[in-house]
């Protein structure tokens, strides 16, 4: 995790231009967020975020939530969500420089309606720590509590034809290896894992039952491929409306860049 850590803090001065700003990532983030005001609308939750990076998703659940407790590795992303914070005069919003593998250590005994996670950070874990961290995130929440966790999908559909198109094979079927997959983020080196609907049910099923799946991004292209789609606006509104139509067909979620799981703890656990 250490590589890991330093990658994100590095990232962190420049995420939201290369992400969070752009209008793929708007897109991403608001099909997360339309998906998240169906859970939302019936009640406030108090909730825990993890691997929040510069808090868009925090300060955006803060309208929706009675508080949010925010947790990223890096340090350098909780800085500038701090920031952020007092910009926008949040104050149920709590953000902590944790990750995921010390949340139980760092936050017991307080427990959440819902833990979230967007954008692939889970996939930073293999699957014997998904497994250890099952047991964590289920003694971290009220009985009937829910995880939402978007996670980056195992066969994604943009990314093969993109690469197969360049005769970059390899890169083609990275996602499809269950080993873990080399990465780099600001000449920081480490391992990503790509994960199946199936294979996560799987994972979580001794403490969770899986009780919702949606695509998100199938027409959307992956962020990487901002730069050619800077040049072609009107082709990248029409795939977001295409994914607007996309976007309740379970089937293409293991298709899409991103997929959105939602868990529902079965038994509190002591």
């Amino acid at each position: 995790m250490n590589n890991t850590k330093e990658a994100f803090n590095r990232a962190a001065v420049d995420y939201d231009i290369s992400f969070t700003n752009t209008p793929i990532g708007n897109m991403q983030r608001q099909r997360v967020w339309n998906y998240l005001e169906q859970i939302l609308k019936t009640r406030k939750a108090d909730v825990l975020e993890i691997n929040c990076g510069t808090g868009e998703d925090a300060l955006w659940l803060s309208k929706h939530c009675y508080s949010i407790t925010a947790t990223d590795l890096a340090g350098s992303m909780i800085t500038v969500a701090e920031s952020k914070k007092i910009i926008a005069g949040v104050q149920n919003v709590s953000f902590k420089a944790v990750d995921f593998f010390n949340l139980h250590k760092t936050l017991a005994p307080q427990q959440y309606d819902f833990i979230f996670s967007n954008f692939g950070g889970l996939n930073c874990a293999n699957e014997p720590e998904l497994e250890l961290l099952t047991k964590d995130f289920a003694k971290l929440l009220y009985p009937g509590g829910k995880i939402v966790m978007v996670v980056m999908g195992k066969y994604c559909l943009w990314e093969t034809l993109y690469f197969m198109m360049k005769f970059k094979f390899g890169k083609a079927l990275r996602r499809w290896d269950n080993k873990g997959v080399h990465t780099i983020i600001e000449d920081e080196e480490f391992e990503t894992w790509y994960y199946s609907i199936g294979s996560l049910k799987k994972i979580f099923a001794p403490y969770f039952t899986l009780t919702d799946v949606k695509p998100i991004a199938f027409a959307v292209p992956p962020s990487y491929m901002q730069p050619f789609f800077n040049r072609k606006p009107n082709w990248l509104a029409r795939l977001n409306k295409w994914d607007g139509f996309f976007s309740n067909w379970r089937l293409l979620a293991n298709f899409s860049d991103h997929l959105v799981l939602t868990f529902e703890l079965k038994n509190p656990v002591d």
